[in-house]
């Protein structure tokens, strides 16, 4: 077992101090920290913990809010809560919210011992991730891009429990944001842009519209003009810190192969150009392929995507890959 850091946050004194000593009596555990205060206001972490214990009524919807938002800024961070709550649906939610543990100030000593060697095992020390960027790139408009990026994000994080990011590079009609939630960015790509010197993990992390707690979205500004002074090497700065943080990041770069999605392109494993099975996608899907080629790609990194196939058009599937010259 890997010893963890463990830092306990309550808003009551005397829980606050009984937890702690009960933590510090566990053998090799770790170090074990105590924080006086809740998520909801709780100050930024230079230093993230490997794992924080909540305890807080946890009876407001906000307070659910705030286990969310605590796991899109720390992903790494094993979340536990410590409350009397038990029901089914207090469960549900806070499992959702990134929650790994819930643990009732009546567990016995022993059940306490148990849940913390279990999160200790889950504990791996802290290092930079090589996450995967993948690019999808749309052959010609409406062609499902975006529908496809924003899924195989959810599904990645829901179904496979990896850390996602999804970067709409789409900068002058990106609407990647709407396709995953009805809230709106707080900030987006074209502000973050700007702070790329002081950029850091933790400021990436609070930029991003939180979808689950391990899927963040960084939006496309929502008004064009504000992306006028985006630069290529600003674009390159945060897709590399992303990589180092997520498991998984997927960019959005809609059709522009312009400075700034070229650099994406660059700092791509895979590419996937989206078409479907009709002459103009056929026409415009080799022109993007071979355009790909010719600057330097290699092929290895090309998959072509057909969205919304259609089994009665004249275009098949052969035609594309016979046209395309890739499967």
């Amino acid at each position: 077992m890997h010893p963890a850091t463990i830092a306990v946050i309550s808003p009551l004194s005397n829980q606050l101090l009984d937890l702690g000593q009960r933590l510090k009596q566990i053998p090799n555990l770790g170090e074990v920290i105590t924080i006086h205060g809740d998520l909801q206001n709780l100050p930024e972490l230079q230093d993230p913990p490997d794992v924080v214990i909540a305890a807080d009524p946890f009876e407001e919807h906000r307070s659910m809010e705030a286990l969310a938002r605590f796991g899109i800024r720390y992903p790494r961070t094993l979340l536990v809560v410590y409350s009397r709550q038990n029901s089914a649906e207090f469960l549900m939610q806070a499992m959702r919210s990134g929650v790994r543990e819930v643990i009732s100030p009546e567990a016995s000593d022993a059940l306490l011992v148990e849940t913390m060697r279990r999160l200790q095992s889950q504990h791996h020390p802290s290092k930079d991730k090589e996450g995967t960027v993948m690019s999808f790139i749309s052959c010609k408009g409406g062609g499902g891009a975006t529908f496809l990026a924003t899924n195989l994000a959810y599904a990645l994080a829901a179904q496979h429990e990896q850390q996602v990011a999804v970067i709409d590079l789409n900068l002058q009609y990106g609407d990647a944001a709407l396709f995953v939630s009805d809230q709106k960015p707080s900030t987006h790509l074209g502000e973050l842009s700007q702070n790329t010197r002081h950029l850091d993990a933790s400021l990436l992390s609070a930029a991003m519209l939180p979808v689950l707690p391990n899927f963040g979205l960084l939006a496309s500004p929502e008004i064009p003009a504000l992306a006028t002074d985006i630069q290529a090497s600003q674009i390159g700065t945060i897709i590399r810190l992303a990589r180092s943080q997520y498991d998984f990041v997927i960019l959005d770069i809609g059709r522009g192969l312009d400075k700034v999605g070229l650099t994406a392109l660059e700092l791509s494993d895979q590419m996937y150009p989206v078409l479907q099975n009709t002459i103009p996608y056929l026409r415009d899907g080799k022109r993007l392929v071979d355009l790909l080629q010719t600057i330097g790609f290699a092929s290895e990194k090309i998959f072509p995507v057909v969205n919304r196939h259609d089994r009665e058009s004249e275009i098949t599937i052969q035609h594309l890959e016979k046209a395309l010259a890739k499967k």
